[in-house]
C-alpha cells in the first residue's frame, strides 16, 4: 500500500492516560478519525493505525503504543516500510511552553523539552518533518514538567481544548488540501 501521508498522533496508550495533556496528539488523531469514519484498532510496528481518503489523497493515521519516550522506534517504522517522505509525516504532539488554546503548524523545527520529539528526531535522523504543536501550558510553577504533562484538563480547560481539538482536525484537512505552505498560513495567523 502507499500512502500520502502520515499523521501521527503522540501520546501515551492505555486508558490511565487516555485524558491527560500528554496525549493531545492522540485526542486529534481520534478526532480526525471520527470525523472520517475510519478507527484506529489495526497494531503494525508497533502503533494503532487506520487509513482514511481525504481530497483524494491517502492518509494513515498512527498512534505510537511504544509511550511517549520512545515514540521514534514506531513512527520511524512505520515511516521506512511504507518509504514516506519525511516531509509527508506529520506528528501532533503537546507543547507546555504554549499557552492552553494554542496550534501553530511548522515545516520543522527542533524537539525544545519534549522527550517524544528527541526519540522521534533519533529515529529518524532528521528534524525536517512537519509539526502540529498543541498548547497544553502555562505549567504552574511548582509543579514539574513531568507530573504536569501527566495530568488531566480542568473542566474549564477542557472545553477550550475541545476547540483546540476540531481547531486541529481542519488544519490536518487543510494540509492534505492546500499543501503545507498554504495551511500554515491559514493555521498560524
Amino acid at each position: 500500500m502507499t500512502y500520502d501521508w502520515l499523521f501521527a498522533g503522540l501520546g501515551n496508550p492505555g486508558s490511565g492516560h487516555s485524558q491527560s495533556r500528554h496525549n493531545a496528539g492522540f485526542m486529534v488523531v481520534d478526532a480526525l478519525a471520527e470525523k472520517h469514519r475510519a478507527r484506529i484498532e489495526k497494531f503494525e510496528l508497533a502503533a494503532c493505525t487506520a487509513v482514511l481518503t481525504l481530497h483524494g489523497q491517502t492518509v494513515l493515521l498512527a498512534k505510537p503504543q511504544t509511550f511517549m519516550n520512545e515514540s521514534g522506534q514506531a513512527l520511524a517504522a512505520l515511516q521506512r516500510y511504507y518509504k514516506i517522505p519525511l516531509e509527508k509525516l506529520l506528528v501532533v504532539y503537546d507543547d507546555l511552553d504554549f499557552e492552553l488554546g494554542q496550534a501553530k503548524l511548522r515545516e520543522s523545527g527542533g524537539s525544545g523539552t519534549h522527550n517524544g520529539m528527541k526519540s522521534i528526531m533519533a529515529a529518524l535522523g532528521s528534524e525536517n518533518f512537519p509539526r502540529l504543536r498543541l498548547g497544553i501550558g502555562p505549567r504552574p510553577a511548582p509543579v514539574e514538567g513531568k507530573d504536569f504533562v501527566l495530568s488531566k484538563f480542568s473542566k474549564d480547560q477542557r472545553a477550550v481544548f475541545v476547540e483546540v481539538i476540531d481547531k486541529s482536525v481542519l488544519a490536518l484537512e487543510s494540509v492534505v488540501q492546500l499543501g503545507l505552505p498554504k495551511a500554515m498560513n491559514q493555521v498560524n495567523r
